[in-house]
């Protein structure tokens, strides 16, 4: 025997023979709002960018055909997708009417992600997705610094003007290559060096103004 029921609630089946129940009768199924696909719908950073180096998320939410959100789950959502790769995603029911979609992006490029119910699309689906490159902590490295040194006078008071001749010479220690240093006066008793590291070790920088080194000096920076 089947039956249709468009309404959800708790419905009373009889069932006889002969004009009596048969055991158990009558019985009280409870119908559940079933999700539907025009108002279900998808949501998360996932959609809108993702990573080649870290897993991308966003979560559906299952919506019956009424507007009103499930508090359930058991739902038969999909996800496809493709693009420059085709991906698997994980999908995780909640048992909350929400589901947990994680995918893994290995290739930069745009992606189209699909999430059908029933092979009916849900709401704005399917989702195009630009996956960019990722940033990598063990590929990352220095490459611009800079310091700034105040000037003083004679009593220890910060000057708030320039005109000093400021000197940097830089160098890699253990190689004794040259480092391009650039500096700049800043008009209020400051001065800065500014340059970019080349290869890893230690460096040393002799600072001299008006032709005398700094105490400081050499100053030594590992890297």
């Amino acid at each position: 025997m089947e039956y249709t029921a468009e309404t959800p609630g708790e419905y009373l089946l009889n069932v006889t023979l002969h004009g009596q129940p048969i055991k158990d009768a009558p019985f009280h199924p409870f119908i559940k709002p079933s999700a539907n696909a025009d108002n279900s719908y998808a949501e998360g950073p996932g959609l809108r960018e993702a990573f080649d180096n870290e897993p991308a998320h966003f979560t559906i939410h299952s919506v019956d055909k009424w507007g009103n959100p499930r508090t359930d789950g058991g739902d038969d959502f999909k996800v496809d997708i493709n693009g420059p790769e085709t991906i698997t995603p994980q999908i995780v029911d909640n048992n909350d009417g929400t589901y947990a979609v994680t995918y893994h992006p290995d290739k930069t490029g745009t992606y189209k992600i699909n999430v059908t119910l029933e092979g009916r699309p849900i709401k704005d689906a399917p989702f195009t997705v630009e996956c960019k490159p990722g940033t990598d902590e063990k590929n990352t490295t220095l490459s611009r610094m800079s310091f700034t040194i105040q000037t003083r006078d004679k009593n220890g008071q910060d000057k708030n003007f320039g005109g000093d001749d400021f000197a940097v010479e830089g160098k890699h220690a253990s190689s004794g290559q040259a480092l391009a240093v650039r500096t700049r006066d800043n008009n209020d008793g400051t001065y800065t060096a500014e340059f970019e590291l080349n290869q890893r070790g230690q460096y040393q920088f002799n600072i001299s103004f008006n032709g005398k080194l700094l105490a400081c000096s050499p100053l030594q920076l590992e890297y």
